[in-house]
C-alpha cells in the first residue's frame, strides 16, 4: 500500500491516509477548531503515546469490566491503589509518563487562555492541581506583573522547581506541595483549575471548591476551566473522555453545564462569566457569592 502523500501544513496528522483535521471535521463545527485539535494531537504526542503505551496503563484498562461489574476502580483492581497514589508515590515511570502526558496536553489550552481572557488585572496567581508548572510557567511569561504559585503533591517539587528555574521564573514563581482537600496557598487574586474537577466525585469537588473560597481574598476570582457534555444525544469527545474517568479514578466524570453551575452554587461561588474556547473548553470565572462558613 502506498503511503499517502502527506500536507506540508504542520497542522496535519495522518491515519489511515486521512488527516487529523479531515477526520475531525466529521465531529468539530469549524474547521478553525478541527485546527486546533489537531495541534493538541501534535503537541500531546509523543508522551501521550508513553502514557498510553505503557504496561501499566495497560493493566488497568484491562480491569474495566471489574470497573462496571463491580464498581471496583480499575486503577485499584489492577495496582492496589487509587490512580493519583499510584502514579505519583508509587511508579516513577507512570508519573513522569502521566504529568508528561498533562503538561503537554495542556500547552495549547494555556495559549488560548492566555490570549482570550484578562488576565493583565491580577497580581498573583496560585495554580491549583498545577503538576509540574508548565501552565503557570506560560502564565507568567505573559504576565509580567504577576507572581504565581504551582500547588500540587509534595512529590511533583523537583519536576516544578526545574521548569520554573528553566523559565527564568524563580524570582516570581514558586511550588508549594500540599493536599488541595484540605488547604491550599492564601490570598491569590486569581486561582486557576485547568481539567481538575472532573477528576474527582461531586462531593470532592465541592470540597476542592471551599478551599479556594477560604484561601481567595474577598475580591479575589477563580477560573474552573473544563469541556461541558453537550445538551442531547449523539458522539461528542466529551463522552469519551468520561468513560475514561469511570474506568482511571474513583468518582470523576464529565459534566453538564447544570451540573457545574450547581456545584459552585454548592460551594458558594457565583458566575460572573463564561469564556468559551476554540478547543470547546469553556471557562468559568467566578466570585466568592457571600462570606463562607464551612
Amino acid at each position: 500500500m502506498a503511503t499517502p502523500k502527506r500536507s506540508t501544513d504542520s497542522c496535519d496528522i495522518w491515519f489511515h491516509g486521512s488527516s487529523f483535521r479531515q477526520v475531525a471535521r466529521i465531529v468539530i463545527p469549524t474547521m478553525e477548531q478541527a485546527t486546533y485539535f489537531a495541534v493538541i494531537i501534535r503537541i500531546a504526542g509523543a508522551p501521550g503515546s508513553t502514557f498510553w503505551g505503557g504496561d501499566w496503563t495497560a493493566e488497568i484498562l484491562h480491569q474495566i469490566p471489574r470497573r462496571i461489574r463491580d464498581g471496583v476502580p480499575a486503577t485499584e483492581a489492577a495496582m492496589g491503589l487509587p490512580f493519583f497514589e499510584y502514579v505519583n508515590q508509587k511508579n516513577p515511570a507512570a508519573m513522569a509518563a502521566f504529568n508528561g502526558a498533562m503538561a503537554s496536553g495542556s500547552k495549547i489550552q494555556t495559549l488560548m487562555f492566555a490570549e482570550q481572557l484578562d488576565l493583565g488585572r491580577f497580581s498573583s496567581i496560585c495554580d491549583v492541581g498545577g503538576g509540574t508548572g508548565s501552565v503557570l510557567a506560560h502564565l507568567l511569561r505573559t504576565q509580567p506583573q504577576a507572581r504565581g504559585t504551582v500547588f500540587d503533591l509534595p512529590e511533583l517539587a523537583e519536576d516544578a522547581d526545574r521548569i520554573l528555574a528553566e523559565a527564568g521564573l524563580q524570582k516570581r514563581g514558586r511550588f508549594v506541595g500540599g493536599d488541595f482537600f484540605v488547604s491550599l496557598p492564601a490570598d491569590h487574586a486569581l486561582y486557576t483549575l485547568f481539567a481538575i474537577l472532573h477528576d474527582w466525585d461531586d462531593t470532592r469537588c465541592v470540597q476542592i471548591l471551599q478551599q479556594v473560597v477560604r484561601a481567595m481574598p474577598h475580591d479575589g476570582r477563580v477560573m474552573v476551566t473544563e469541556r461541558p457534555v453537550p445538551v442531547g444525544a449523539g458522539y461528542d469527545s466529551v463522552r469519551a473522555t468520561d468513560m475514561l474517568m469511570l474506568t482511571l479514578g474513583d468518582g470523576g466524570r464529565e459534566r453538564s453545564l447544570a451540573e457545574y453551575h450547581a456545584l459552585f452554587e454548592s460551594a458558594g461561588l457565583s458566575m460572573v462569566r463564561q469564556t468559551l474556547l476554540p478547543s470547546l473548553f469553556s471557562v468559568f470565572e467566578l466570585a466568592p457569592a457571600a462570606p463562607q462558613k464551612f
